[in-house]
């Protein structure tokens, strides 16, 4: 296809991959990239930056996009940080699960991934909700149209 851009492909790609992990019934999975009311619990698949990777020449599409993937739970119900605690697992899972990310890269044909390396990770705790913050780096390739 090629005409999603980069930010785009990836988004796209890992907000489809994560609902494979089984989320609990009610959990959003949304792109950085949504006019959607944000209610958690949710997860976001967010690209914060895009460019050339350092050891790979440019002008041939690679590229290295840090994502972001935050997960936001409720907490003020029952079991709140067991459930925010699976979810996060989960999120992780899908991600860890490279040939299956790999495998949502090449069905959707805007970008293909070569791998994704884990960053940081990164909890909050506020009045309401309970987050993690997930970083990697995923290393790709867009197609061309």
């Amino acid at each position: 296809m090629g005409a999603k851009s980069i930010r785009e492909a990836v988004e796209a790609a890992v907000t489809a991959h994560l609902p494979a992990q089984n989320f609990p019934a009610g959990v959003q999975v949304l792109p950085g990239l949504s006019a959607n009311k944000l209610a958690p619990p949710m997860v976001v698949a967010s690209v914060d930056s895009v460019g050339p990777h350092p050891d790979i020449p440019e002008g041939w599409g690679n590229f290295a996009a840090t994502l972001s993937i935050a997960v936001v739970s409720p907490a003020r119900t029952t079991g709140a940080e067991a459930f925010h605690a699976q979810l996060s697992e989960k999120a992780a899972n899908a991600i860890a699960d490279e040939a299956g990310l790999r495998a949502v890269f090449v069905s959707q044909g805007d970008a293909k991934m070569y791998f994704a390396t884990f960053r940081s990770q990164e909890d909050r705790v506020g009045d309401d909700h309970f987050g993690k913050i997930l970083t990697y780096e995923l290393l790709g390739v867009l197609d061309p149209a």
